[in-house]
């Protein structure tokens, strides 16, 4: 739970940095990319 709307600002910019650094990674062909044969894709 957050306290003051600072708190929830400093967590948003750390999940919105981490999730960058996933989409920044994850190129067009690991879209295709199954975790485990037979699963869904990456994309």
């Amino acid at each position: 739970m957050y306290r003051q709307v600072d708190d929830l600002l400093k967590g948003w910019a750390v999940a919105v940095e981490g999730n960058l650094q996933v989409l920044q990674v994850v190129t067009d062909d690991k879209l295709g990319q199954s975790i485990l044969e037979g699963q869904s894709t990456l994309g």
